[in-house]
């Protein structure tokens, strides 16, 4: 489509445009409208249409979808005087007066059926402005706008009513993502700055990419994508597709809805287009299901388009949970795993959920998806079962009267399904408890830099780095990143929030660092922290048993998901934790020994029953990570774990301006001194010892715990490095530990970095993880 050529320059040259009229002089920092947001009790949703205002009411039946904030929906035709105190989110199209009054003030110009904004015009039925600024008409408060050319191709983006207060834009092209930027109010006009713009990104895809008919599909794939895969995925999605067929397709409509299918083989280019990478990402008003193709990855068995297909044919569910029972009952698998065999482990693991759980529109924010999801699959299966097609229909469109939660007898029939499924996997279940359990003669390296902004994220970042350690003797990798409470963050506009709130590192990432290490011990390693910007949370000082509480049923949910991902992706090894010293140690001095010694022993028992809880839900290996300075003898569930750890990062004082050989002599023997007291402790306990243990390059480093300061010195990091393979050497077998880590890959590039790898210290890797091992 192609709009007049003046209109072309005079887009082109108002990047920055007047606001017409405005008469608002309220700050714009983003301080001001986070702080408005942080107060506001209330949101105004402003809607047009009868599809839109359907979007908001569905949504508006989760507190957490507005942050538990008060909603004041109000159409078109409603009628009374807004309230200006009050945040608002307006969504219509050039037709809707607060819609246009909003778009026009950033610049935007209405022409024909679509609009023009920043040089280019949408004019699909799915082309759509999502924008984040202060409100002209409410000073000091923010906005969101949903613009689109029709409001019904407006609510495919609406996935939430939360508040944002960073002023920024995003424009949507036949329902894909295409340019993102930030906006600025600066001497009277709106200023937009392009972050990105996929444009040619996209173009070059559709240049090069394969086009075939397969199984009813239109799939684009792209030119080095593995055939064979796209073949056998197609069948799984027609599978699928042909399922939801016969049971949400009236009489009148049994063929399938029209539906492309963009491959992908490479996790960074997913993420490229879409901003975003999992096994599947729908794309409703594009018609659109991208799938994730990639070697050594699962993929979601045919998941995506089985919802695409409901919704295409029932629209939108009045129960949230209908969508994950669709994916999770018609897919094959579930994370690379057959389906019926992960749902026999959750019920063995005792993972199983009540009915009124399952079908909870907050159970998401309680429970993994790697439990929740499959077990709504079953409860849909069940419910079709013994209700039939008409009354699964009718549950869909929010018409069916009986509560599920209450109906005994389903939840009776949900219970032996279960309970078969346990038998007729048993041998599998059996064989997964019994694997056997890496813990002995570990030699490799901790990975860091694995969350959503790393650069370890590029398509071989961490590849290479991972193979080198593996030619130079490596056989084992940990991989620790950050995990807070995300939920409360909204997602970007027109994007539906992640399906686990709690990790920086998507699991997918997760995955794929963990596909680069195979064949190698392979140990994730979540490291839970209060908030992004606070310490371990496990290090907080509590003084109430509530507060540990907390804690604790906050520590087990997020580590009870992380076990069955290292049960999905069959790791090696799962760490509970590092230096959570605060939660370990016996209590110092008190006013109150009593109750100093109360908290103790809560909290000695909550460490027991969350290591004896996912010693259930994985068959892999389990450790904790003790801080070097007398955590290791107070930590309290060793017995529960398979290898007793330590972080061996004390300093060690050497003798200032004596021969390197001198030093390099007392830094063995205090290594010596530290690695010979863990492997005695572990063995009092029945255990291998693991240590992690590293040294930065910096000028004497190693007097230094953890810390990245003082001038380079790549050969001080050699030294430290020569010294602990003397120790280990001298130490022998018997009296070193079983496994060591060291501290660590790095995807940085600064010279005094921890990272070995390229460096002098290298030199002395063969020796530490080859000849030194038991």
């Amino acid at each position: 489509m192609k709009f007049p050529s003046d209109l072309c320059a005079r887009a082109a040259a108002l990047v920055a445009v007047a606001v017409a009229g405005a008469a608002f002089a309220a700050a714009q920092s983003s301080y001001a409208l986070h702080r408005a947001v942080q107060s506001a009790r209330a949101v105004e949703v402003h809607v047009e249409g009868p599809r839109l205002q359907a979007a908001v009411e569905r949504l508006a039946g989760s507190q957490r979808a507005s942050d538990g904030r008060e909603l004041r929906i109000a159409s078109t035709s409603a009628s009374g005087a807004p309230d200006a105190r009050t945040p608002r989110i307006v969504l219509g199209s050039a037709s809707d007066p607060a819609a246009r009054r909003l778009a026009e003030a950033l610049g935007v110009v209405f022409q024909n059926r679509g609009f023009d904004f920043l040089g280019r015009e949408y004019g699909g039925p799915a082309d759509a402005l999502l924008a984040a600024f202060e409100d002209p008409d409410r000073p000091g408060l923010p906005v969101t706008l949903y613009l689109g050319v029709t409001p019904e191709g407006v609510a495919d983006y609406v996935h939430d009513l939360e508040l944002r207060s960073s002023s920024s834009f995003a424009t949507w092209r036949m329902g894909e993502l295409e340019r993102e930027g930030t906006l600025e109010w600066r001497d009277g006009a709106w200023r937009a700055e392009l972050a990105r713009d996929r444009q040619e990104l996209r173009r070059t895809r559709i240049e090069t990419d394969q086009r075939v008919e397969l199984r009813g599909f239109r799939i684009e794939a792209p030119a080095g994508v593995d055939v064979e895969r796209v073949r056998v995925y197609a069948t799984q999605a027609s599978a699928a597709r042909a399922q939801v067929l016969e049971w949400a397709g009236s009489d009148a409509v049994r063929a399938a809805p029209a539906l492309r299918l963009v491959t992908y083989d490479a996790p960074a280019a997913m993420r490229a287009l879409l901003d975003r990478v999992d096994l599947f990402v729908e794309r409703g008003a594009a018609g659109t299901v991208h799938v994730l193709l990639a070697p050594g990855l699962p993929d979601d068995g045919g998941a995506g388009v089985a919802r695409a297909t409901a919704r295409a044919l029932l629209g939108e569910p009045a129960q949230p949970w209908l969508l994950d029972a669709v994916g999770a009952l018609h897919a094959p698998t579930y994370w690379g795993v057959e389906g019926w065999q992960w749902l026999a482990w959750l019920a063995e693991s005792g993972l199983a959920l009540p009915i009124a759980e399952i079908v909870d529109p907050e159970a998401a924010h309680r429970y993994s998806p790697h439990r929740l999801r499959p077990l709504r699959g079953m409860l849909l299966g069940k419910l079709l079962a013994l209700r039939g097609t008409a009354a699964v229909q009718a549950l869909w469109r929010g018409e069916a009267g009986a509560a599920l939660s209450t109906d005994v007898a389903l939840q009776a029939a949900c219970d032996e399904l279960l309970a078969q499924a346990r038998l007729q996997h048993a041998e599998t279940l059996a064989a997964r408890r019994a694997r056997e359990r890496a813990g002995s003669s570990l030699r490799g390296f901790v990975v860091t830099g694995v969350g959503l902004s790393s650069a370890r994220y590029a398509p071989n970042a961490c590849a290479d780095d991972v193979r080198r350690a593996r030619e130079l003797g490596a056989n084992a990798f940990a991989f620790p990143f950050e995990c807070w409470d995300r939920s409360a963050e909204p997602a970007a506009p027109g994007q539906p929030a992640e399906s686990w709130p709690h990790g920086n590192a998507t699991d997918l990432e997760l995955a794929i660092e963990l596909a680069r290490a195979a064949g190698s011990s392979r140990w994730l390693a979540p490291q839970l922290l209060s908030s992004p910007n606070a310490g371990l949370a496990g290090e907080e000082v509590r003084t109430r048993a509530a507060e540990w509480e907390a804690f604790f049923d906050l520590a087990t949910r997020v580590l009870e998901h992380y076990s069955l991902l290292t049960e999905l992706l069959q790791a090696e090894g799962l760490f509970l934790g590092f230096e959570l010293s605060q939660s370990t140690r016996e209590p110092g001095v008190s006013r109150d020994p009593a109750g100093a010694a109360a908290l103790r022993d809560l909290r000695y028992a909550r460490w027991r029953e969350l290591a004896r809880a996912l010693r259930r839900t994985t068959g892999a290996a389990l450790s904790y990570g003790a801080r070097f300075d007398g955590e290791l003898e107070q930590f309290p569930a060793w017995d529960e774990l398979d290898l007793v750890c330590e972080l061996m990062f004390d300093p060690l004082p050497t003798t200032r301006g004596v021969a390197p050989d001198t030093t390099r002599d007392e830094i063995s023997q205090a290594l010596q001194v530290e690695l010979s007291r863990l492997a005695e402790f572990a063995r009092g306990q029945g255990k291998p010892a693991l240590v992690l243990l590293g040294c930065a390059a910096r000028e004497r480093g190693w007097e230094r715990r953890g810390a990245r300061v003082g001038p380079v010195s790549q050969s001080a990091q050699q030294l430290w490095y020569e010294a602990l393979a003397r120790a280990l050497d001298e130490l022998g077998p018997q009296r070193r530990p079983a496994g060591l880590l060291l501290w660590a890959l790095e995807p940085a590039s600064d010279s005094g970095r921890f990272d070995p790898l390229g460096q002098p210290a290298e030199s002395a890797l063969p020796a530490l993880l080859r000849a030194s091992r038991p």
